[in-house]
């Protein structure tokens, strides 16, 4: 059978007359396209068994949860392996194993040998697919949110006994379009929830905040925008390292993190010590903008080793790409997350560096420059002291 298109006909069928789905890999965690798979099967009327050995023995969405196919007590009719396509051989064996009569491969998975095995037992195979997309694409149902359907049909769909949100499958469509939205509807929860958890982190009062404003407002627009934008760059590398698996692999040299972070701190004293410095001297303004405004390579170094001597940087970046990327999940997602996070970075910081290089905040500066200067010297203590203490297990 060709696996790189399936007719609707075949999809429908499968959809009409199966009733039990064992979802290997199922996420108790409500952001997960897992759980959103369990839950709107549940909503369609089928029993959904949840297939989890991390979370066998507890419930997710009052759905008692199983630590392997073969410990489920009743009949099941189709196997929705939402793990990778390594894995699926496996649990395609397992399937087998216990009579199944499809197995499922969610969107990214495809394993061409677990799917010889499978037809050549008898069974029904779907790669690269969602049945919750699947569903919602052939009922007409995901046309209300303005997605292609990519079927066509003069025919009005019919509703079925449980209701509106229970559309009897149409029997007459047929494929415009590839599957390029599937994917995006399934993944982009996960990218969003990505993005605000960055922001939340990149407005959060910090060393490179505090850095770009004490810059706008000390020394020029230009200056600040220049240390932006190399704030900006090492997030983008820190996106980039976790991408491609690096930074977890950092993560687990507690000698590279030791080193990283002495390093940081040693940056943030420096930072401290000018900051002191500047703020004993009278002239610090005229000189340091004749002496430094010219320069904005040297502030866009500044900014890029502020961020990079940061190890929590590279923590938060794995805390960010585990809330939008799940081990099946294709390479876009990482990457639309790495450049999504990049352009709210530039934005973010150079937002910071126009608005406090106004006029009336640099005003504002020449009035309180020693206080302001002061306390950015001492927040830059706290923050080195802070970064020395701190857990980067």
């Amino acid at each position: 059978m060709n696996h790189d298109e399936y007719s609707d006909d075949y999809i429908r069928g499968i959809l009409n007359s199966v009733r039990s789905f064992a979802v290997v890999g199922a996420s108790a965690n409500t952001v997960r396209p897992s759980y959103f798979v369990v839950k709107y099967l549940l909503d369609k009327d089928y029993t959904v068994l949840p297939v989890n050995p991390g979370l066998a023995g507890k419930t997710i969405l009052d759905q008692q949860v199983y630590a392997s196919l073969g410990d489920i007590p009743v009949a099941v009719d189709v196997v929705d392996i939402f793990r990778n396509s390594e894995a699926a051989l496996g649990i395609t064996q397992e399937a087998i194993e216990i009579g199944a009569k499809v197995v499922w491969m969610q969107l990214g998975v495809r394993n061409d040998d677990a799917a010889r095995m499978a037809e050549e037992a008898g069974l029904q195979v779907v790669m690269n697919r969602c049945p919750k997309i699947e569903y919602a694409r052939l009922s007409g149902e995901i046309g209300w949110a303005g997605v292609n359907s990519r079927a066509i049909s003069s025919a009005r769909p019919k509703l079925a006994p449980k209701g509106v949100q229970h559309r009897i499958l149409r029997s007459q469509c047929f494929r415009d379009v590839g599957g390029v939205m599937d994917q995006i509807v399934t993944y982009l929860p996960g990218i969003l929830l990505a993005y605000g958890a960055f922001m939340l982190g990149m407005f959060s009062p910090g060393p490179n905040i505090l850095s770009v404003i004490g810059t706008s407002m000390g020394v020029s627009r230009k200056s600040g925008k220049a240390l932006a934008l190399g704030i900006a760059s090492g997030s983008f590398l820190w996106g980039l390292f976790t991408l491609f698996g690096l930074t977890a692999l950092l993560s687990l040299y507690a000698s590279a993190l030791i080193a990283i972070k002495f390093a940081g701190a040693a940056y943030l004293l420096w930072l401290a010590f000018k900051a002191f410095r500047s703020a004993m001297r009278d002239d610090q303004m005229v000189d340091t903008q004749v002496r430094d405004e010219g320069r904005p390579l040297l502030y866009f170094r500044r900014g890029l080793l502020i961020q990079m001597t940061n190890p929590k940087a590279a923590l938060t970046w794995i805390a960010i790409m585990s809330l939008g990327v799940e081990a099946s999940a294709p390479f876009w997602v990482g990457a639309s997350i790495v450049l999504g996070t990049t352009a709210l970075s530039v934005g973010g910081h150079l937002a910071y560096a126009v608005l406090f290089s106004t006029s009336p905040m640099v005003a504002a500066y020449r009035a309180a420059r020693r206080w302001i200067e002061i306390a950015l010297g001492t927040f830059f203590c706290f923050a080195s002291y802070k970064l020395l203490t701190s857990d980067t297990k």
